[in-house]
């Protein structure tokens, strides 16, 4: 897991980046975007207050299924 850097889903159209939370610097977030750069999601990966342990392949996985059912 690199942070911003694109992660393409199996579309090829959307895509998420990691990125450090705007108020910690220990919790990592991903987000995800469509094709047009716009905001789709995010999701806890790393810290946090539930203290997320999200591997690359969980991301992923949520990623597609959100993508899939509100598509």
């Amino acid at each position: 897991m690199e942070l911003n850097k694109k992660y393409y889903l199996g579309d090829g159209e959307n895509y998420f980046i990691y990125r450090t939370d705007k108020y910690n610097a220990e919790t990592i977030r991903a987000e995800l975007f469509d094709k047009n750069g716009e905001a789709m999601a995010k999701t806890l990966v790393k810290g946090g207050m539930a203290d997320a342990d999200r591997s690359h392949h969980e991301v992923i996985n949520g990623f597609e299924i959100f993508v899939a059912t509100n598509s």
